[in-house]
């Protein structure tokens, strides 16, 4: 009687001991060993471990998974630009700013400090950038702005509406000034000599054998000019004036920006570099950086700056970078690359825990499991002998 019971469940306990040493062994060999063992030149079979031989593939399938299924640019740009993120950040940035203007130091004092300079090297380090600056803007950025500036357009598909309107009502408001205006241009010096020279030459190259003999160049300057000068300090020329500078500034809104001289632009280009030569060697540059750094944060900004809710102004601008400026970052990572890589610095015990961190409780039901199914499949021999 007890030999049958034994018998019984002999084969069910044998069952469920294989099964869960079996199914306890094939998850060893998952991980184990972490590099092939070799007798002689004979590399032993299963060796290395499934993960370790295949670790570079189940890497780049780890990253794949991650970077275009889950983790995608579309999923990241929203966790970002969620309304909990941006009301955190928002709050964050109006608290830093409130620190930032009650600390009573210097910029110059606040940043050196923050980087473990002295302030005179800051201030160096600082007049340096800012003259390497001016040179870049000067000599590179706004040439190159100069000379492609508006080609292909007209003046009013870069000058807005608005603009214009506003350059109209301003002429129309100086109007009565431009006598006084056009008299300082003709008593200037250059502008006489300009003047004149021009009127000589006209008269010249038109009155020419007998008539030219009887025509007085200076006096038809000071005639015309004084004529002139009459002509718009009256009711009538000022209303003609006004009636046609509408014409003359949307005259000038039509022309093309490629009409402009290329001596123009050139003038103005070496103008823009002889400004910049001037702010260094003037040393207002110099001065400039020296006093801002001198500011302490209340003195950099109006009092009427301050007292704004900072939290309020800051949100829009978090909110705008957080979706512009996620999205360009997203679209330069490469995530699915930047996983594999990961996986792949990990050395292979460091990749064990990791995986058994994540599926460890999962791998020890299946080995349980294995058992409970090897006992119950182990009484089908004696169900069927009996």
């Amino acid at each position: 009687m007890f030999g049958d019971v034994v018998s019984f469940f002999l084969m069910p306990v044998l069952g469920a001991v294989i099964a869960f040493s079996t199914n306890v062994l094939a998850i060893v060999m998952l991980f184990r060993p972490h590099r092939p063992l070799r007798i002689g030149g004979f590399t032993l079979p299963f060796t290395p471990g499934l993960i370790p031989k295949e670790k570079a593939i189940l890497a780049k399938n780890i990253g794949d998974v991650l970077g275009n299924s889950l983790l995608t640019p579309e999923a990241l740009v929203d966790a970002v630009s969620n309304t909990g993120v941006i009301d955190s950040v928002s709050a964050k940035a109006g608290k830093m700013f409130c620190n930032f203007m009650d600390d009573s130091r210097s910029l110059g004092a606040m940043v050196s400090g923050g980087l473990g300079i002295s302030e005179e090297e800051l201030s160096a380090q600082v007049t340096t950038k800012v003259h390497a600056t001016i040179d870049y803007l000067s000599q590179t950025v706004a040439p190159d702005f100069i000379e492609k500036a508006g080609r292909g357009k007209k003046i009013n598909d870069i000058v807005p509406p608005t603009v214009t309107e506003y350059l109209k009502n301003m002429a129309r408001r100086h109007i009565p000034q431009s006598a006084d205006f056009c008299r300082k241009i003709l008593e200037h010096p250059t502008g006489e000599q300009f003047l004149r020279q021009t009127v000589t030459r006209i008269v010249k190259d038109n009155a020419k054998g007998l008539l030219g003999m009887f025509v007085n160049p200076d006096k038809i300057y000071d005639n015309m000019t004084e004529s002139l000068l009459e002509f718009l300090e009256s009711d009538a020329g000022q209303a003609v004036m006004s009636q046609n500078l509408d014409k003359v500034v949307d005259w000038l809104m039509e022309q093309s920006f490629d009409d402009v001289p290329e001596a123009t632009r050139t003038w103005v280009t070496e103008a823009v570099i002889s400004l910049s030569t001037q702010l260094k060697e003037g040393g207002h540059a110099d001065r400039l950086t020296g006093t801002i750094l001198a500011m302490s944060p209340a003195e950099l900004l109006p009092k009427s700056a301050r007292d704004k809710d900072v939290e309020t102004i800051v949100r829009p601008v978090v909110a705008f970078l957080a979706e512009k400026a996620g999205q360009y970052l997203v679209g330069i990572l490469n995530i699915p690359q930047m996983v594999e890589e990961k996986i792949n610095q990990l050395d292979m015990k460091e990749m064990e825990g990791l995986l058994l961190s994540v599926v460890g409780k999962q791998l020890k039901w299946i080995a349980v499991l294995g058992g409970v199914l090897g006992f119950i499949i182990g009484f089908l021999p004696a169900i069927l002998n009996n």
